[in-house]
Order: structure tokens, then C-alpha cells, then sequence
């Protein structure tokens, strides 16, 4: 092993042990929000409502005009940026070529966190982007969960290999990527 993946590895500690948060992890009580209380019901007259109720549709379909990028679109657009062909990157990510070919072909395609991770790890992401990807599929790195605190770690010091961060989450009781 190379003394600057040892020095990476023996730092891997340190960084769960200051960025995992355990209270992440639990639900949050739905009244403290609100310090305990129900809330208070305003009383709206039926003109009141509509109006609101126009103004959120005519809003929401604005929204819905505007959303961004799906993860199948992200993850292509990343492809064509990186200068590698699609081959290279699904083969670096162990993805199956029928899984790749099923992204490719459906915009709407909805994949597992574990996949976009792979992807994100075969394309060299930084963190920033990762978390680009990881929300264009409707996912994000959690502080509450060890294994996405390991895995931020490894990207942070730009370690992409799948089997050194499998190993890593092998040990910490984590399931792996693959």
C-alpha cells in the first residue's frame, strides 16, 4: 500500500468519528417544530382560499416547466465531460451493460443510491458534483449514516477506487457498493 492511501485509511477514523452524527439518524418529533403546540387555524373566507389556491397552482406548474436534470441526463451529460466513452465508465463502476443500456434509453430511469454512488466513483466526482448526482436521483449523503460519511471521505480526498471503499465499509459494518 502506498504511504499516502495509509495516511488516507489511518485519517478514515478520525473523520467518522467527528462528521458522523448519531441524532441525524432518528426521527425528528413533528411537534417540536412547533414547540409542542397544534398550531393556530387561521379563517380564511372561500374567495381567500381560492385566490391562494390559484396562486399555488399557477406556481407549481411553473415549477414543474423548470425542473432540472433527471439523474439519467446528469449522469450522461458527466460522461460526455469526462472524455471517457460510456463503456469505460459503466465497465470502472461494475455496472451491467443491459443496467446501463436501460439508463441510457429511459430519462425517467429511477436508480438505487448504491448505483448512482458507483457511477459518481467511476466518473472521479468530486463532492460537489456527486451531490449533483446523487440528487438528480432524488438522494443525498447523510452525516447519520456511516457508510455515506466513509464514502464522502473517500471522494473528499480523491480516492475513487471501489474496492478500497468497499473494504473500508466492510469493516465498519457497512454494506458495501457492489
Amino acid at each position: 500500500m502506498k504511504k499516502d492511501m495509509k495516511k488516507i485509511l489511518d485519517g478514515l477514523e478520525r473523520y467518522i468519528v467527528l462528521n458522523y452524527r448519531e441524532e441525524e439518524k432518528k426521527p425528528k418529533n413533528l411537534f417540536g417544530a412547533v414547540g409542542g403546540a397544534v398550531g393556530v387555524v387561521e379563517r380564511f373566507s372561500a374567495t381567500t382560499v381560492l385566490e391562494h389556491r390559484g396562486k399555488r397552482e399557477d406556481k407549481l406548474e411553473e415549477v414543474i416547466k423548470n425542473v432540472g436534470e433527471t439523474f439519467s441526463q446528469r449522469l450522461l451529460r458527466f460522461i460526455d465531460e469526462s472524455g471517457k466513452t460510456s463503456a469505460e465508465i459503466y465497465k470502472r463502476a461494475n455496472i451491467d451493460r443491459k443496467l446501463f443500456s436501460k439508463i441510457q434509453c429511459d430519462v425517467k430511469y429511477q436508480p438505487k443510491k448504491k448505483t448512482v454512488l458507483l457511477f459518481a466513483l467511476a466518473l472521479e466526482l468530486n463532492l460537489d458534483n456527486t451531490m449533483d448526482l446523487l440528487k438528480s436521483a432524488g438522494f443525498a449523503l447523510s452525516k447519520g449514516n456511516v457508510g455515506d460519511v466513509i464514502v464522502e471521505y473517500f471522494i473528499k480526498n480523491d480516492v475513487w477506487d471501489i474496492f478500497t471503499i468497499n473494504d473500508a465499509l466492510y469493516k465498519h459494518d457497512q454494506p458495501i457498493l457492489e
